[in-house]
């Protein structure tokens, strides 16, 4: 594919990505019917949306080409709101362009300077930006491929592609999207989301407000949101993929993640996790929420304290080498547990439910394989209440695979997948 056309996929990715979320903020806010969303939310979604209405023919405000000093660190200042707009090149100098309303020429100012580490560009409205805020503008910025880049704006969308030096930045309202970098990155928006494709960077993504989404890119590239999904695909045959396993921490919001050939910590403390297929070893928990597990060959440790899990393991026989031998722990509070797995599968497992006296319901293990139970017949104290409890084994072929399947309040489903 080439560039022209991953950042034509790119914009066409962030629209719809992003218009979904941009609208239910605000018909959440005008209903008044869902949970209270965050201050910086509903300014964010007030930003996006009044531009819209802004008529006016779109004109060149500002066009300069710079040639910069031998400093490789470009500072880019935007008191004007707006999206800026940055792709790096081959050339030697740099190239900027502000384009917006009519009615705002003569409005805006450009300045340019040098310190003692950066070449610094500034763009500022002569009055309150308040008083233009229906007239937006845009902002256009070719680099040198090499250099430091270095963002701050008041607020506005930033779109950044085909660099290979440092990027690091932050805005105050609007969403990030990242192409074709490679060196180093740290970014934050304080109201927006974040959508990455093709991106070798290492380094750290950062929203307040919003979702994240990272497309075939480097497992060293982190991100955070606090209100919000973080989702990650990635092809079988991504080459940035293959050296480490991906982590994936929030506080807030699910975790979805297509591929994990590395392996895979994942932590949230509010949401589900879901993992289309992995290796190697994985390490997901949540306190509040499901974790979902199609296929993965490997060590397994799934730990929920309000939810359900639903892990299937594949045939390993169809499988790559790491398939040859796992440890499953499996864990809920307040949720069953459910694991399908071949019929050729070797394995000795061990069961356990524990369920409170305050229970109506008398939990079962429902299982395609032969296992011998105890029933408690008598309330035991355990972990600060009253229990009884389930427990059996169960050994098929040698073995050689060790499961740990435990609930509390909760059934247990060990299913053949064949």
């Amino acid at each position: 594919m080439s560039f022209s056309q991953i950042i034509k996929d790119l914009k066409l990715r962030q629209h719809s990505f992003l218009l979904t979320l941009h609208t239910s903020i605000i018909l959440s806010e005008l209903n008044l019917s869902v949970v209270k969303i965050s201050f910086l939310k509903i300014i964010y979604a007030i930003l996006w949306i009044i531009p819209l209405a802004g008529t006016g023919q779109q004109i060149e405000l500002i066009e300069k080409k710079i040639k910069p000093s031998s400093h490789q660190k470009l500072n880019i200042l935007s008191k004007t709101g707006g999206m800026i707009e940055v792709e790096g090149w081959e050339k030697d100098f740099i190239y900027f362009k502000v384009t917006g309303s009519g009615s705002l020429k003569d409005k805006v100012i450009f300045l340019e300077s040098i310190d003692s580490t950066a070449n610094i560009l500034t763009v500022k409205r002569k009055t309150s930006v308040c008083k233009y805020l229906k007239e937006s503008l845009k902002i256009d910025i070719k680099v040198p491929l090499n250099f430091y880049l270095d963002i701050n704006s008041t607020g506005g969308d930033v779109l950044i592609t085909n660099l290979k030096g440092r990027v690091t930045g932050k805005t105050l309202g609007g969403d990030l999207s990242f192409a074709n970098l490679d060196g180093e990155i740290d970014f934050k928006t304080y109201g927006g989301n974040i959508l990455v494709e093709k991106v070798a960077a290492k380094g750290m993504l950062k929203t307040y407000g919003g979702d994240v989404r990272i497309i075939n890119s480097n497992e060293y590239l982190q991100a955070e949101t606090s209100a919000g999904k973080i989702i990650r695909e990635a092809l079988e045959e991504d080459i940035h993929l293959k050296n480490k396993a991906i982590q994936i921490s929030k506080l807030e919001g699910d975790i979805d993640l297509r591929y994990a050939p590395e392996g895979a910590i994942l932590n949230t403390l509010q949401g589900d996790i879901n993992l289309n297929y992995g290796e190697k070893n994985l390490h997901a928990k949540t306190l509040y929420g499901d974790i979902n597990i199609k296929n993965f060959c490997g060590n397994v440790s799934a730990i929920t304290y309000n939810g359900n899990i639903d892990l299937t393991i594949p045939d390993f026989s169809k499988h790559s080498p790491n398939c040859s031998s796992w440890k499953i722990v499996l864990k809920s509070t307040n949720g069953d547990v459910k694991l399908k797995i071949p019929k050729n599968f070797s394995f000795k497992a061990n069961l356990d439910i524990s369920y409170s006296k305050d229970q109506a319901k008398g939990y079962k293990v429902f299982s395609d394989f032969d296992i011998d139970l105890e029933h408690s017949n008598s309330w035991i104290w355990e972990n600060n209440q009253l229990v009884r409890k389930i427990s059996g084994d169960a050994l098929l072929h040698s073995g050689n695979n060790k499961i740990n399947l435990s609930t509390v309040n909760g059934d247990i489903y060990l299913y053949s997948s064949n």
